[in-house]
């Protein structure tokens, strides 16, 4: 018995050939046409099984389309996972670079087409949700916002005619 599963340890698994572009575009569409089921985030027993059965079906279409080397499910699936990690690691890059220290301009990696295409199927759980109430960021975007953090610090924020004069001004008088 011990031998047994010591044969297994030792067995060479056999490794199937790398993805070639034309594989993965055409994984990439596959995936377009059925990502409403496989990216759903119910966790439920008729959506793990409705998973299973769309990712058979695309397999069968992969397979059938492609040309080269006939993939596995588990491959297919295997690859897709990899490209969605390829994916947010290159979108947090991305950010950091912009984040970065010590002046110039940001240097980000642009996004492959294929990439492209991943990055719109999870978009969601690479970017994140957007907080409405986080921060001031969008606030001080806007076209006047040095001024705005001017005036907002000399005035009392109870005071609101103060602040609604002030942004009246600012929108018809200063031209902003």
């Amino acid at each position: 018995m011990l031998k047994m599963s010591r044969e297994k340890d030792t067995a060479k698994k056999s490794r199937s050939s790398n993805f070639g572009k034309a594989e993965i575009e055409l994984l990439c569409n596959l995936l377009l046409k059925y990502s409403k089921v496989i990216e759903s985030k119910k966790s439920d027993a008729f959506t793990w099984k409705e998973k299973v059965e769309i990712w058979n079906k695309l397999t069968s279409e992969f397979n059938s389309k492609n040309n080269g080397f006939p993939r596995t499910m588990i491959s297919l699936k295997s690859k897709y996972e990899t490209m969605k990690k390829e994916v947010r690691k290159k979108i947090a890059n991305n950010k950091q670079e912009l984040y970065k220290t010590g002046g110039g301009t940001a240097k980000p990696n642009p996004l492959t087409p294929v990439e492209e295409i991943i990055y719109n199927l999870i978009y969601l759980s690479a970017v994140g949700l957007s907080a409405r109430y986080d921060d001031d960021s969008e606030y001080y975007s806007s076209k006047y916002s040095c001024i705005f953090r001017i005036v907002f610090r000399k005035l009392e924020f109870k005071n609101t005619l103060k602040v609604k004069f002030y942004i009246y001004y600012l929108n018809s008088v200063a031209g902003f």
